[in-house]
């Protein structure tokens, strides 16, 4: 089962169009976070819920908050959504009250769920997703020999295992072990026979 938290402005687009892009279905659950159910957002809402039952995606359950009681609002979400036990959260932080979807983030992080944050602007159409293997990071980063032997491989693209053993007066055997961690979790990439070694762009943004 996957979860997909969202706050709700004037339109039911964006989450529409999220739930449409992870093939939602009946099986997942739908948490809708807004800061009062007023004017705009009541129709939108109900346009959601309607369209959702339409088409199959799961029916949205409403949280409402008082925005302006920040701890008060973080207790609500916890209670709500902390204690539903997923496979994955998306979160969706493009629509609606951005106060909202920051209060939903902190309680993922509170409760250490594993998520990825999706963005779709309501104006542009530009969509932007950040996976939970890099927030994982941020949030945990890495052990100290994790990070110099990615920090050296960042700053000399192509170096080898032979080389970076050599720099850090390390076992080669130890160096490989490093890079196969760092490997698995989408930071290095070996190229060519000689397994040259590169940083991803993930690996760029965290160094």
């Amino acid at each position: 089962m996957r979860v997909f938290v969202s706050p709700l402005g004037f339109h039911e687009d964006v989450v529409l169009k999220l739930l449409t892009e992870y093939r939602a279905g009946s099986g997942d659950r739908l948490f809708i976070v807004t800061c009062g159910l007023v004017g705009g957002v009541k129709s939108a809402y109900e346009s959601l819920r309607a369209m959702c039952i339409r088409q199959g995606f799961p029916e949205p359950e409403l949280i409402e908050l008082d925005c302006s009681d920040v701890y008060g609002s973080l207790k609500i979400l916890s209670e709500k959504i902390g204690g539903v036990d997923a496979d994955e959260y998306i979160l969706e932080i493009g629509a609606g009250m951005r106060i909202a979807g920051y209060m939903a983030l902190f309680t993922l992080i509170k409760h250490g769920r594993r998520f990825e944050i999706h963005y779709r602007s309501e104006g542009t159409g530009l969509t932007l997703t950040i996976p939970w293997d890099y927030l994982d990071l941020l949030l945990h980063g890495l052990r100290e020999s994790e990070y110099r032997v990615l920090k050296l491989i960042v700053e000399n693209p192509g170096i080898t295992v032979k080389e970076l053993a050599m720099m850090l007066e390390r076992k080669e055997k130890s160096i490989r072990n490093i890079v196969s961690q760092l490997k698995g979790r989408g930071l290095v990439e070996k190229k060519g026979p000689r397994e040259k070694l590169y940083p991803t762009k993930m690996a760029e943004a965290l160094v």
